[in-house]
């Protein structure tokens, strides 16, 4: 093919036509001072150019060689998050001092009737935990 043939291109945002003979040539660093980077855009580039001239393509332009080298992927590092600081209930030996009949009771009741159960003791408590265990830990430190 000549060196006439028309390439489509994006520069500066723009798309715009290229010879051939200037994209490949010396003065193409010209042309990206004047309005920015050159990237070839042309669908049908491998239908319009020869072999050495695909060849010179993929040396001035790397990214449109298929058969490039990538770049190694990066190691991936674990991330660890910021982790919210939550006061446990202490439940030293409150539990001792119970009577076995208040502390089953406690365990026995469901998650609703925990949360009535601290809410008229005038305990506060999480309300976006809806785990068992939270609430009966909650209800046994509060019972004396």
């Amino acid at each position: 093919m000549a060196k006439d043939t028309v390439i489509r291109c994006v520069q500066g945002g723009q798309i715009r036509e290229f010879k051939v003979g200037a994209l490949l040539g010396i003065y193409r660093d010209r042309l990206e001072r004047e309005k920015g980077e050159i990237h070839v855009d042309d669908p049908q580039l491998e239908k319009k150019v020869t072999e050495d001239e695909l060849k010179a393509f993929y040396a001035g332009f790397p990214y449109l060689n298929p058969n490039r080298d990538l770049p190694p992927m990066p190691n991936a590092a674990k991330v660890e998050f910021r982790k919210e600081e939550v006061e446990q209930p202490k439940v030293e030996a409150v539990e001792e001092n119970l009577s076995k009949g208040q502390a089953d009771v406690i365990k026995s009741m469901e998650v609703s009737e925990l949360k009535e159960y601290l809410t008229t003791e005038g305990i506060e408590y999480n309300t976006r935990k809806k785990a068992k265990e939270y609430f009966v830990k909650l209800a046994l430190t509060t019972i004396k």
